[in-house]
């Protein structure tokens, strides 16, 4: 089929760029450095496993989003200087549809992830390619060509589009005019301009709990016992978690607890414990979610039943059959302007017969959208996923709408995604992957740090569950993961990975592969070693 770039100006740009973009993902053209292909090596099959299945050895790479100009490195260009190669393409290609001395009033939209002061560079050069090649710059009314230029992307790289409009020539109304459309691809700036140090940050691991039989998931409970919140906290009163089981939810407290001579120890002691009702037979590598709600209040989520309960003034657990999401952030909490927008309180879908969420997403504004189905989804916020190079992209699944319909957008920046495959992904705000990511387990965290961009994605290690594993930092920066801590070794592997409630840290679960017990650790990031 071909495609007409005969378009009304009523279009607009924006809906151009959309077009546009369609047209050349594919086959990109003009004047910009191509874009390496991707490519994958085979995944190793995912093996039987007795908890939750190996963390799979993936090897896969990513897509070159950026050439450089010469195999030699060279220093950075002055910023301005960035950007006149491809702003000279794009005037020339502009002044090939206007006739010699005419005035021309120039605007340019940002639809892309370009920063405003990349903005105002490309402006700035693009004005002074015009004027470099004759062109005389003037406002709208004094113009006899009003040229619109749209600063887009699509995976390979930047797109600008300029769109021509002859202001000299009245039309009627109604009448079709075909107004010029020239573009040109930019290739992404030299990922290295922006990458973070390496190792710049250090991961805490703090052992929280064991226990001999299997946990799903640990809630950390900071506030002292009801009665004794306005008294001063004694020696004997401490924190206190939640630790669901296949079998039951139990309360723990941490005290102190008197040894030989003047020495004192803190340990859990069990308070109370509630059973889980089963009401249908758990799939193997059952796997469990726990949250904290306000008022004392909480709900656990196992594969097709949900238990509410009680914290005061005895533990209350009652279950029942549902088919409701599960919160993918680890409690309620308000978000904030980095983090703002409908992935604020999203939750997932997990199927009943398996160990693995379906698909179904539900955004924390009603709306729903589909994803392949997965191991972990970690929300990307806004500030991050700028910076990573993911533009919020147009469209939204209304609330209430079938949960069947295909993405068509979520007011989520971006996400990333561990897949059944044993490959985890980087989505744009349709659910579209953009790369994939290489070497990682299935267990991923997204962390509030504060530290050097402000968030980070916490990832297990590819393996099985016959050798111990590690959890490394990164921040994603143009699309690709760096690393930004050393790795943390655990004794076993790492069953679960859930964040808790304030966001910035989480709860790993892991299986000690020399007591055979299962271990609960809080992981959070330091900023420096």
């Amino acid at each position: 089929m071909r495609f007409s770039l005969r378009i009304p100006f009523s279009i607009g740009a924006p809906i151009l760029a959309v077009v546009l973009l369609l047209l050349t993902t594919a086959h990109t053209t003009t004047t910009a450095r191509s874009a390496d292909l991707m490519g994958r090596s085979a995944v190793r099959p995912r093996l039987a496993r007795k908890s939750r299945g190996p963390r799979d050895q993936v090897h896969a790479t990513f897509a070159s989003l950026g050439a450089s100009q010469s195999p030699s490195p060279a220093s950075p260009a002055p910023p301005d200087e960035a950007w006149n190669e491809a702003a000279g393409a794009l005037a020339g290609k502009i002044l090939d549809h206007m006739a010699s001395g005419n005035a021309l009033a120039l605007t340019v939209k940002n639809i892309s992830s370009l920063g405003d002061d990349d903005v105002t560079q490309v402006r700035r050069a693009l004005r002074a390619q015009l004027r470099g090649r004759g062109a005389h710059l003037a406002g709208s009314k004094q113009a006899s060509a009003d040229v619109q230029v749209t600063l887009s992307e699509n995976t390979q790289g930047y797109l600008w589009i300029a769109e021509i409009r002859n202001l000299s020539s009245p039309t009627s109304p109604g009448e079709d005019v075909a107004n010029p459309v020239v573009m040109v691809a930019v290739a992404r700036r030299n990922l290295d301009e922006h990458q973070p140090a390496t190792e710049s940050m250090s991961i805490r691991k703090t052992r929280v709990y064991q226990q001999p039989e299997p946990m799903l998931d640990v809630a950390l409970l900071d506030n002292p016992p009801a009665g004794l919140a306005t008294l001063p906290a004694p020696a004997g009163v401490a924190d206190r978690i939640l630790v669901l089981g296949l079998e039951s939810v139990s309360l723990n407290e941490q005290a102190e607890t008197s040894e030989t001579g003047s020495k004192s120890a803190r340990q859990w002691r069990p308070v109370q414990s509630a059973p889980v009702t089963r009401l249908r037979p758990w799939p193997r590598d059952a796997r469990g979610r726990i949250i904290v709600r306000n008022e004392s209040r909480f709900d656990a989520y196992l594969p097709g039943t949900k238990c509410s309960g009680t914290l005061e003034p005895v533990l209350t657990l009652e279950c029942h059959e549902s088919d409701e999401p599960w919160p993918l952030a680890g409690g309620e909490r308000e978000g904030d302007a980095a983090n703002s927008g409908a992935g604020v309180g999203a939750a997932a879908y997990f199927a009943a017969d398996r160990n693995f969420f379906d698909g179904r997403v539900k955004l924390g504004d009603g709306g729903q959208m589909k994803m392949p189905p997965f191991l972990a989804l970690v929300v990307m916020p806004l500030n991050p996923a700028i910076h990573v190079g993911l533009p919020a992209l147009p469209g939204r699944v209304s609330p209430g709408a079938n949960a069947g319909l295909k993405p068509t957008a979520t007011g989520a920046p971006g996400w990333v995604l561990s897949g059944l495959d044993g490959r985890a992904q980087l989505l744009n705000s349709n659910a579209e992957p953009v790369v994939d990511v290489g070497g990682w387990g299935s267990q991923i965290v997204g962390l509030q740090s504060g530290c050097g961009d402000g968030w980070q994605v916490l990832a297990s290690r590819a393996g099985d569950l016959n050798e111990p594993d590690a959890v490394q930092a990164y921040e994603i920066v143009n699309r690709k993961p760096v690393p930004v801590s050393s790795p943390i070794e655990f004794a076993g592997p790492i069953t679960e990975l859930w964040p808790l409630a304030d966001g910035a840290g989480a709860i790993a679960i892991t299986r000690n592969l020399q007591t055979e017990a299962y271990e609960a650790y809080r992981l959070s990031v330091s900023c420096g070693q």
